[in-house]
């Protein structure tokens, strides 16, 4: 069996671990070789820093959220240099948990006060939503610090709860120079799983297969149908398994359910 992991390599170091716990318990006397090849890499906004000092000018931000972990990694020290906040929001643990991490680092005036606010029970966007302290925010000046395709939903959401939401992309998702050659490596040997956790992540991957290599016999794990989409749109000839969600919990218990 040979399984290939998508995401980066600090992305993949938990889910490989738990690809492998899976694999030793179900499948015990399976040879299996897992590999890696991320789709996306991220890189910084060319200016970004000057387009924070636009939205600055002339607006007086009341709260910040940040979208993800990449957003904290390279939007997060621009912003406290830039801004004395009392709190900041995360829409998931992971995003809190570098957040924390990040201010701890920079040793923030005030930082053992700084409150970084996440949901616990609906993670993501719905569940940041939910949290009470974004059911009023009439009027309200807040910054979304995000990517340069990140998704326009939660802003949406807030316009129409009245607030005024500026968008900073401080970081852009791009595809590997070395991923060409990595691909053709690995696709050497028939692959048996492939996991994909984003439309634009597949469509890097399937314009990368050698033309001479099939792949009708790997079974494509995906994290939206949206992605199974895409994959008929360029005619795969494999299997497709959808998760639930892209989160690799999802992901994974697809994978357990094909050991069986």
């Amino acid at each position: 069996m040979r399984v290939l992991l998508t995401r980066s390599a600090l992305h993949n170091m938990l889910f490989r671990q738990a690809i492998e716990e899976c694999i030793e318990k179900q499948s015990a006397n399976i040879d299996v070789t897992v590999m890696e090849a991320p789709l996306l890499e991220q890189v910084p906004v060319v200016d970004s820093v000057g387009n924070l000092q636009e939205f600055l000018q002339d607006k007086k931000i009341e709260e910040v959220i940040f979208i993800s972990p990449s957003s904290v990694d390279f939007g997060a020290e621009r912003v406290f240099e830039k801004m004395e906040l009392q709190r900041v929001f995360a829409v998931g643990k992971g995003t809190a948990n570098m957040l924390k991490t990040k201010i701890d680092r920079m040793s923030l005036k005030g930082s053992s006060e700084f409150e970084v606010v996440f949901p616990t029970q609906n993670v993501g966007s719905q569940g940041l939503l939910d949290l009470p302290a974004m059911k009023a925010v009439e009027n309200m000046q807040i910054l979304i610090v995000t990517g340069s395709e990140g998704k326009p939903d939660l802003e949406r959401q807030l316009l129409d709860r009245g607030a005024q939401v500026s968008r900073w992309e401080c970081y852009q998702r791009q595809k590997p120079v070395e991923l060409a050659a990595q691909l053709t490596k690995i696709l050497e040997q028939p692959l048996s799983y492939v996991f994909l956790h984003s439309s634009h992540a597949a469509k890097h991957f399937l314009e990368e297969i050698p033309e001479d290599c099939s792949m009708h016999s790997t079974m494509a794990i995906v994290g939206a149908k949206s992605i199974a989409e895409e994959l008929k749109k360029h005619e795969w000839e494999g299997g497709v398994e959808i998760a639930e969600t892209p989160m690799p919990k999802d992901m994974l218990k697809v994978f357990k359910q094909q050991l069986i």
